[in-house]
């Protein structure tokens, strides 16, 4: 989203219910707003950050050009980040990290955590997820908006079985659907009903 402000206003305009400001992302250029989705499941707007110089996370992820809320990516929860890491490689896939990450929320407290991703992220042309180690820290979806309910994700690619080799692979539990192009759709339950945000 190239404006956070616009990317809250669109999702409650679609959901009825507003995201809470989360931070900026020091460093990288960006800064989010956030919303449950259930339990340790959120929603994270993210939009190049205007007090920030010299983004490195905007190219990568389109921020900058988008004027339209949609999915760019997704994460999974992998407590043991190391153990995965070495596991993805052994199997072929080798991943970069962990990086670590934080940010301060404006109540003040630090947010910490460590990601890795695929090597090669042309696999799926954006389909994969990152991978994230939260270790200690609290997790974003407390104190985040409630009232939204994640009900499925469905993944879509014009050759499956090649994706979802490398999911099974993984242990990504995702499975990929046949599509003209690659895509993630979330379906969520919200209070003006049912949505897929892709």
């Amino acid at each position: 989203m190239a404006n956070l402000d616009d990317g809250i206003a669109q999702l409650e305009a679609a959901t009825g219910v507003r995201a809470q400001y989360g931070g900026a992302h020091p460093g990288q250029g960006s800064h989010n707003a956030l919303l449950a989705l259930g339990p340790r499941v959120y929603l994270e707007i993210v939009a190049p950050d205007p007090a920030q110089a010299n983004p490195r996370s905007l190219p990568s992820l389109g921020l900058s050009e988008t004027r339209r809320s949609r999915m760019v990516g997704w994460a999974l929860e992998a407590p043991d980040l190391d153990g995965l890491i070495a596991g993805a490689g052994a199997k072929g896939f080798p991943m970069v990290g962990p990086t670590k990450g934080g940010r301060q929320r404006p109540d003040g407290y630090l947010l910490s955590w460590r990601i890795a991703t695929l090597a090669d992220q042309r696999i799926g042309d954006g389909l994969t997820p990152f991978f994230i180690d939260w270790g200690a820290t609290e997790h974003p979806t407390v104190g985040s908006p409630k009232g939204i309910r994640l009900v499925s994700l469905r993944a879509q690619y014009p050759a499956p079985q090649s994706v979802q080799a490398v999911f099974d692979a993984l242990d990504i539990p995702l499975m990929v659907e046949a599509g003209a192009e690659p895509a993630l759709t979330a379906i969520l339950d919200t209070p003006r009903g049912r949505l897929e945000l892709r």
